[in-house]
């Protein structure tokens, strides 16, 4: 039995598992992009299914075009594995409940708005982040929304994307340390073991997004070098997406292009390949810009206001203000702000008004409580984590030492060394490890570059084990605090939600910003009214009720028990609070 079933998965295509989740993404933004442009709201309504039948259709297609003979049951053994995939992500998206400010706030309303008919070529939403960010995340979840009918499940996107970038990087692996498995999956695991992704994976927040995409454009270009074709197909996709995701992801995108037009007209030239790329990536840059993201940067083009607005140009909002940058920063320019935030000590906000200022610290040296605030979707400082600071010193070491090596391929590494740099410090708030989730790939790289170098030194050998050990000790720990807070705190709030809805009573919900509050009052039955907050007076014997991780405010009669979180939660609650 156990023979039967490995041999059945040694006939997945992985690399075409990949593209599935990555075409159904892209399907779904170009099809709701398509319902912006016709007005055509069934289209967004329905996109999940289109997007289904169009990979099914494709898995065929391509395994048509590249075989003589094709054997389609190897096609519906690579779907069926796509679609068992997805739905137990799906699931795991749902398991896990958002509790982050900017997820439950303007990106769970845009989501919100979207699956209720708002068109954002026609008019605008009340929340100008809403009206003018880029929106892949959000008409992939607004899609998901209408087809699942439950909120949470928009999350899945980001789940998608960090899988296909496993797929990837394993099957780069498998080319690179032939028959060496561990080396597969230790390597693997240590590249999506990013903070960021692992901090974000089930929030509405979008840069853990980023960083698979980075995953995925890296080894998708490496995979197209040898001679693995179909790559090029997932290296298009993923930069529509990317585009589609962040204002930074246009930046992002042009310089994976210009690096790799580079590197094939320098390094690895052959003019019929060149000419492909280059075409094929002019065309993708056109379809993104005027089609699938034609909202914001055709429609702000055309309104005369600079392509990246609101962030940049005339009446730009200084979003980094208040609680998302210390005073000090202001001041500096982006090394500085870079070398402090990196070798601080790792904290956050904890809710203040203000942002606290960094503490400085010995790299290498910690206390365990740093770990706790991996909690946060967005930490501040030592967003790496807390051994990030020593692992870059010692990396930084190594590539010098490496300079001085006659090691094969250094000049592409060091290529791809300078890219990651150059879009690290392109960002001009490169201090914020969630803007530039690149940077955990940097010393990631470098160990398994030392590795399949085969340069034997025992020096550089220990080196390399200490960082790696480090680093995998690092991740690992974020890692796990995150999913188990992130299960806490889900539960916590099931809980609140579940005590309401036993008391049997009517609430009244101040109106705010978190999105996320109705969503969840609805989805335990629990009758409620909106009221503006001037209305507040008018409830007289009532008392309010804040849920954890939400400022939202719920009056609640006061012939109703105030809620009493257990006794674990309140510990554990208590103990991070405590510096």
């Amino acid at each position: 039995m156990t023979t039967a079933f490995s041999k059945i998965f040694e006939r997945i295509n992985i690399i075409q598992v990949a593209f599935y989740l990555i075409a159904c993404y892209f399907t779904i933004l170009l099809l709701t992009s398509i319902s912006f442009l016709f007005n055509s709201y069934w289209l967004l309504q329905y996109s999940c299914v289109l997007s289904l039948l169009a990979v099914a259709v494709a898995g065929f297609f391509i395994d048509y075009k590249k075989q003589s003979k094709p054997v389609f049951t190897d096609t519906i053994l690579n779907i069926g594995a796509f679609l068992a995939i997805l739905l137990l992500l799906t699931l795991l998206s749902v398991l896990f409940w958002d509790n982050t400010y900017d997820g439950q706030t303007y990106h769970l309303q845009a989501i919100d708005e979207l699956a209720h008919g708002w068109n954002p070529l026609h008019t605008e939403s009340t929340n100008i982040f809403v009206t003018y960010y880029p929106k892949a995340f959000e008409k992939f979840g607004a899609a998901v929304f209408e087809c699942t009918g439950e909120i949470e499940t928009g999350k899945v996107s980001g789940l998608m994307l960090v899988t296909a970038a496993c797929l990837l990087a394993f099957s780069y692996f498998k080319h690179l340390f032939p028959g060496k498995k561990i080396l597969w999956f230790v390597f693997t695991l240590l590249l999506v073991i990013n903070p960021i992704i692992s901090t974000q994976n089930f929030t509405f927040l979008i840069d853990g997004q980023l960083a698979s995409i980075f995953l995925i454009l890296i080894f998708s270009f490496l995979l197209y070098l040898k001679q693995a074709r179909f790559s090029l197909f997932i290296w298009l996709l993923t930069l529509a997406i990317c585009i589609d995701l962040k204002f930074t992801g246009l930046v992002y995108a042009g310089v994976f292009q210009l690096f790799a037009g580079a590197y094939l007209l320098f390094i690895r030239f052959r003019l019929s390949r060149l000419f492909q790329f280059v075409a094929f990536n002019v065309l993708l840059l056109g379809l993104s810009i005027f089609v699938i993201s034609n909202n914001p940067y055709y429609t702000n083009i055309k309104s005369g206001k600079h392509i990246f607005y609101p962030v940049l140009g005339t009446h730009s909002v200084n979003f980094m203000a208040g609680p998302n940058s210390p005073a000090s920063f202001q001041y500096r320019n982006r090394f500085s702000k870079f070398f402090i935030a990196n070798f601080s000590r790792s904290g956050n906000v904890h809710g203040a008004l203000v942002a606290p200022e960094p503490e400085l610290k010995i790299p290498f040296f910690l206390s365990l409580k740093e770990f706790t605030v991996f909690k946060s979707g967005s930490v501040l400082y030592g967003g790496f984590g807390p051994l990030f600071g020593g692992i870059l010193i010692v990396s930084f070491l190594l590539i010098l030492y490496i300079l001085t090596l006659p090691v094969k391929n250094k000049r592409e590494f060091l290529l791809l060394c300078l890219f990651l740099l150059v879009t690290i410090f392109l960002n001009p708030e490169c201090w914020l490890a969630r803007y530039v989730p690149q940077l955990w790939y940097l010393p990631v790289l470098l160990m398994i570059f030392i590795k399949w170098s085969g340069y034997l030194s025992k020096m550089l050998t220990s080196v390399n084990n200490f960082v790696f050990v480090l680093t995998a000790i690092n991740g690992c720990i974020i890692f796990a605090i995150s999913m188990a807070s992130n299960l806490i705190i889900t539960n916590q709030i099931r809980s609140e939600y579940a005590w309401m809805k036993s008391s049997g009573k009517e609430v009244a919900l101040v109106t705010g910003v978190f999105k996320s509050t109705a969503y969840r009052l609805e989805k335990y039955q629990i009758n409620y009214q909106r009221i503006d907050s001037a209305d507040r007076a008018k409830y007289t014997g009532y008392y309010v009720f804040n849920p954890i991780s939400s400022k939202s405010e719920i009056l609640i009669p006061e012939s109703v028990k105030p809620y009493e979180p257990g006794k674990f939660f309140s510990m554990l609650e208590s103990y991070i609070k405590t510096k």
